[in-house]
């Protein structure tokens, strides 16, 4: 068995090393390291040359600046491995990560096999995150992989060991915004066996400067959009069962943009808020949302209805805002 592990990296300097010494230094030798510099303007180039003189299972791929969706589509182009894992070029791996992972997915022929992640601030205290929480259990049919998904774990992250042939057909845009979410139900939907693990083979760097955990931009609105009017569709067509899931997450996330906006944490183009004013009232108020069935929070339901009315403006200039 073979494992691509794909590292995307942009401005990723200070973390560079840590994470690549950790995916060369595995106990698990059969690896195809690719590693996507998606335009760095930073040292990040000349590290990444410096381990690729050194390494010969290292693939370099150098391009202009694209977004991690981008660094995906050219790494998916010439992997080669049985087994994929993406690692963010800030994170690290367990030592002994791949090769008991190998181990789980060959014992179990998995499609995919899911893991415990710890999460860690930039001074190394631990940070308790439940969308890491994982279980010991292995689901032997779709219907029970997308329970176990949408039901029980819920979190979207594309850290996995998956197989290859998954990601054939796959869709991806090249932006930086949304690409774990968009492209998780594509490949769960294909998966007839995941064995899910609790033990810890995977290290989180939570940066507050990261791509993620940035405040909105108009660019990074339109690319939000963009990926759950993908979503919406997709699950509408490919998943019905879950569709209210992701339409109850788009409606969370637009009001979370709202949110932010009038507390002035952030600017947006006027006519990008009026859109999205648009399309959080016509999926509040023409669908589906009764708290009852919903699954909001009366604090969530007050601060939609508070975005989408006309006060709104008024309302958080006299500070009279849900908090």
């Amino acid at each position: 068995m073979k494992i691509s592990v794909i590292i995307p990296v942009y401005n990723a300097e200070l973390f560079l090393k840590k994470c690549l010494n950790s995916v060369i230094n595995q106990t698990f030798t059969k690896t195809e390291i690719i590693i996507v510099n998606d335009g760095s303007t930073d040292g990040s180039k000349s590290i990444i040359d410096e381990y690729a003189k050194t390494n010969s299972n290292i693939l370099v791929i150098h391009k202009e600046n694209g977004g991690i969706g981008s660094a995906y589509k050219a790494a998916f182009k010439v992997m080669t491995g049985d087994y994929i894992l993406f690692v963010d070029s800030d994170d690290w791996l367990e030592l002994n990560a791949l090769e008991e992972l190998s181990l789980i997915a060959k014992n179990n022929n998995a499609d995919l096999v899911s893991f415990g992640i710890r999460a860690l601030n930039e001074v190394g205290n631990l940070i308790g995150l439940n969308s890491f929480d994982n279980i010991d259990f292995i689901a032997a049919s779709n219907k029970d992989v997308l329970k176990t998904h949408f039901e029980v774990l819920k979190h979207p992250t594309l850290v996995r060991l998956y197989r290859k042939e998954l990601f054939d057909d796959i869709v991806i845009f090249e932006q930086n915004i949304g690409i774990d979410e968009m492209l998780t139900p594509q490949l769960l939907l294909k998966c007839n066996k995941v064995v899910y693990t609790s033990n810890i083979y995977y290290n989180v760097l939570v940066r507050t400067d990261s791509v993620c955990r940035a405040v909105y931009t108009d660019k990074k609105v339109l690319q939000t959009i963009k990926v759950y009017q993908y979503l919406i569709d997709f699950f509408e067509k490919k998943l019905p069962k879950y569709k209210k899931t992701i339409k109850l997450k788009y409606i969370q996330v637009l009001n979370g943009i709202l949110l932010g906006y009038h507390k002035k944490e952030y600017d947006l183009d006027s006519k990008i808020v009026d859109s999205i004013k648009k399309d959080l009232k016509n999926n509040t108020l023409s669908k589906i949302i009764t708290r009852k069935t919903s699954g909001l929070t009366i604090k969530e339901m007050g601060l939609i209805f508070i975005n989408i009315s006309p006060l709104s403006n008024l309302l958080f200039k006299n500070k009279k805002t849900l908090k």
